[in-house]
Parts: C-alpha cells; sequence; structure tokens
C-alpha cells in the first residue's frame, strides 16, 4: 500500500506520525513521496501502532518521545507525558532566577516528582551555569528515564529516588513540584479525550485527600526544613485552587502567594515566596 492511500484511509489518527515512524522517514518524506511503497514488515509495524492508537494508548508512547519547552524527551509507560501546562511554570521559575541576577553562586533547584526529568532538564538547559538542578521520584523506573533524557540535552543533572524529600540531603533556593494531584472523580476515563490517562503511571496521576495528598506532605516537609528555600512552586487542578490555597498558608504561612494560569488560561501553578 501506498503513502497516499494509508493518509487517506486512516483520517482520524496522527497518522503522519506513525507512519513516519514505521518506515524511518521524517514526516517530510510522507509529502514528497506518496507514492511510496510500504514493504511488508513496514506495514506490518504501522498496523500494530494504530491497533496501539486506536486502543487510545498515547502517541506519545508508542512514538517514545514527547516535546516540551521546545526540547525532545524520551518517554515510556513510567512516566507521564510532559503537558504544555507545565511549560508556564517552568518560564516563570527561569524568569524569577534570572531575575536574582546572582553572580557569586548558582541558584540550588529542586524538582521534585521529576518523572521523565523534563522540567529539571528545561530548567537546567535555560538557566545554564546560573543554576545548579536535580530531580527526585519515588520510581527508579522514571529515574532512568530521566538519567537518559539528561544525557540526550549533554547535562549533568544528579537524580535522588526518594519519597518527596525523604532521602534529599542538603539545601535550595527553589523548590518545583509536579505531583500527582489527580482523585477519583478528577477524569472520565471513557471519555475519548481522557482515555489515554488509563495507559499512564496511576502513582504519578492519583492520589487521596482529593488529589491534595502529596502536595501537602510536601508543604509540611518543606516547613520542616531549618534552611528554608526562597520559592516553592507547585502544580495543581483548577479546581483546587482555593482548598490549596488554605492548606499553604496553614503549612507554610510565611510564604507569600501568588497563583498562575496555564497556557490555556486557567490557574495552574502556585508561587511562594519566602
Amino acid at each position: 500500500m501506498t503513502v497516499r492511500k494509508i493518509i487517506k484511509k486512516y483520517p482520524e489518527l496522527e497518522i503522519e506520525l506513525l507512519l513516519a515512524r514505521a518506515i524511518s522517514k521524517p514526516k517530510e518524506f510522507l509529502f514528497l513521496n506518496p507514492n511510496h511503497q510500504l514493504s511488508g514488515s513496514q506495514f506490518k509495524r504501522l498496523a500494530g501502532f494504530i491497533q496501539r492508537r486506536q486502543k487510545g494508548e498515547p502517541i506519545a508512547y508508542i512514538l517514545g518521545n514527547q516535546e516540551f519547552m521546545g526540547l525532545n524527551f524520551k518517554v515510556n509507560s513510567h512516566t507521564l507525558i510532559p503537558r504544555p501546562d507545565t511549560e508556564a511554570m517552568v518560564e516563570r521559575v527561569v524568569s524569577l532566577v534570572k531575575s536574582w541576577n546572582s553572580k557569586k553562586r548558582k541558584i540550588k533547584i529542586l524538582d521534585v516528582g521529576t518523572g521523565s526529568g523534563c522540567i529539571a532538564i528545561a530548567l537546567a538547559k535555560f538557566l545554564g551555569k546560573q543554576a545548579e538542578v536535580a530531580g527526585s521520584d519515588i520510581s527508579g523506573r522514571a529515574l532512568l528515564v530521566a538519567r537518559q533524557n539528561a544525557r540526550r540535552q549533554g547535562l549533568k543533572i544528579r537524580f535522588y529516588k526518594s519519597n518527596l524529600l525523604n532521602n534529599i540531603k542538603g539545601d535550595f533556593d527553589v523548590v518545583v513540584a509536579n505531583l500527582p494531584y489527580g482523585w477519583k472523580a478528577w477524569k472520565n476515563n471513557t471519555r475519548v479525550e481522557t482515555l489515554g490517562l488509563k495507559f499512564e503511571p496511576q502513582i504519578a496521576l492519583f492520589t487521596s485527600q482529593s488529589g491534595l495528598r502529596e502536595i501537602t506532605r510536601l508543604t509540611k516537609q518543606v516547613a520542616a526544613l531549618k534552611q528554608k528555600p526562597k520559592a516553592v512552586f507547585l502544580e495543581f487542578d483548577p479546581r483546587q485552587k482555593a482548598r490549596l490555597g488554605k492548606i499553604a498558608k496553614h503549612n507554610l504561612p510565611l510564604g507569600g502567594q501568588v497563583f498562575h494560569k496555564d497556557l490555556s488560561g486557567r490557574f495552574r501553578f502556585l508561587e511562594l515566596l519566602f
């Protein structure tokens, strides 16, 4: 079957991306060679991709990568797929750290719940010599992916296996966290747009206390630190804004609260300044 016929047959799928991967060619090749005939092995590989996508598996897992902040990251079933919603938080951290204009020493940043390492790596990439970035995660398999992604970008980032701050040594100027904040009724997994969530690591998506258990634990751990960070950033669901504000005020009363919106205009992360 030719490229043209395949694209016409599956208009509802991201067929160009799947097809390009199946024949190991750039996407541009498809448009320049519409009459290219797939070999038997290529078509078999494509059929497998199509079957997985029709079952709702996210295309990022099928392709094995996802773009975030203009960088390409390896992802698999042990890591969450990086979302554009998180980019606004990374941009704000970069802006804040640059505004400090610290020349005497590097700003130390910790990304808690790093997953694929996308936040830590993006911060290290965009802040360069101005920051020393580390990441932590409870999942050893996720950390393997994070380390691979750091090497891909030519970065030396220290990753800790830790349940939040339990195994973290030393002090940090900035703590950034995109922890699980989903709850039982958070998403309807039978809906097309959220069907892919069942393929992602549930431990990284869902938690108790209406999705705020891990965030609450982290704020308590930060409160117990002898040396407090200068800033803490917490991603959350827009519906959690009021409750999170109260939790943060109770556990970190000295932290000045600023809520920020994501790229779609919804409140997405909390900035606490000390």
